[in-house]
């Protein structure tokens, strides 16, 4: 179960550091581009500033309901990614926590039953 909660932390610490680069892109983008603002959608700041991951949206129509994907990609991109950092940060930290503590109580276990 620690190798779980292990490889949980590790997608977590990816996805964070992605949704960092994303925000950090689109804040660029925002800044440097004012007549696309801050509102900027997830759409359209895969398809004309982060065209080379933009087969995700195709990936996310194969596995999700198309109103669910639309929804998603309508969504302003810096909030979106801000908020899935929040949540990505929470759910590697709790892992993290599992994993500390299930090698501690392993620890615990083999030194009492050690002689």
């Amino acid at each position: 179960m620690r190798k779980f909660y292990l490889g949980l932390v590790g997608l977590t610490t990816f996805g964070s550091i992605c949704d960092v680069l994303i925000i950090g892109v689109a804040i660029a983008v925002a800044t440097l581009q004012p007549d696309i603002a801050w509102s900027i959608s997830v759409d359209t700041l895969f398809q004309q500033f982060l065209s080379f991951i933009y087969w995700i949206k195709q990936l996310a129509y194969w596995v999700l309901p198309d109103s669910f994907v639309q929804w998603v990609f309508a969504l302003p991109a810096i909030p979106y990614f801000a908020v899935r950092l929040v949540i990505s940060v929470g759910i590697g930290w709790w892992a993290w926590r599992k994993a500390k503590a299930l090698a501690t109580a392993s620890t615990l276990s083999n030194a009492t039953a050690s002689p």
